[in-house]
């Protein structure tokens, strides 16, 4: 891999791809690789919108409905879709 990529990130999920050995059983179940690279790809996405953040960036996030007493969030959303209309429309 790194001979094709500027960053390689390890994951360490196992090679097998899988975590639980089971009684009479040669192969392991319960693959950990998915885990692994979600958390990897949300842990940078919040880290690079940490930083702009602290640049000042406006950030237009997706906000949860699921909040109790929010009344602004169908107001949030409908921003952030505003601003991707303009941001694909030349698309």
């Amino acid at each position: 891999m790194f001979e094709l990529a500027d960053i390689v990130v390890d994951s360490c999920a196992p090679l097998v791809d899988a975590s639980v050995p089971l009684k009479n059983h040669y192969d392991k179940v319960g693959p950990v690789s998915t885990m692994a690279f979600i958390t990897l790809v949300w842990m940078t996405v919040t880290t690079v919108a940490e930083i702009l953040a602290d640049r000042g960036v406006k950030l237009y996030i997706h906000p949860s409905h699921n909040v109790p007493g929010d009344t602004t969030a169908h107001q949030r959303l409908d921003a952030c879709i505003d601003e991707y209309k303009k941001r694909v429309a030349g698309i």
